[in-house]
């Protein structure tokens, strides 16, 4: 199969379309997928606080999508999600929000700290499509 664990995907369609996601469970024909779909940007000195809070947030999305709407990269991901229960994520919604909340921290740190690193260079950064 193409799709593996832990693969950096790019999203084709839909609200998340050009966003980097995470493969966390590959089944037949579906990827649970997790992805960052705001990317902390640069905080300037003449931003208001509330400007300021919102440049820094990293927002994450946790979602079931067709295989066929999402294009495969040759990163793999390090992070750890195993502390995420992905069988339970698909129907009940609070473990949904409780997975999201994780995510968060995962990507969080791993964009604090490790910015440096290829793959968490790709994944931090925007997609930019040339002609």
């Amino acid at each position: 199969m193409l799709f593996k664990q832990n693969m950096i995907v790019v999203i084709n369609k839909g609200r998340h379309a050009s966003r980097k996601a995470v493969i966390l469970k590959v089944t037949e024909d579906r990827l649970l997928l997790g992805g960052i779909s705001k990317i902390p940007t640069k905080v300037e000195d003449h931003m208001s606080a509330a400007e300021k809070r919102k440049a820094v947030k990293l927002l994450t999305f946790i979602k079931n999508m067709n295989i066929s709407h999402v294009t495969p990269t040759r990163y793999v991901s390090e992070l750890d999600f195993s502390k995420i229960p992905v069988d339970e994520v698909v129907n009940n919604v609070v473990s949904r929000t409780n997975a999201k909340e994780i995510m968060t921290k995962v990507f969080e740190d791993s964009f604090n700290n490790e910015k440096e690193k290829p793959v968490n260079k790709f994944l931090f950064s925007t997609l930019v499509i040339s002609k």
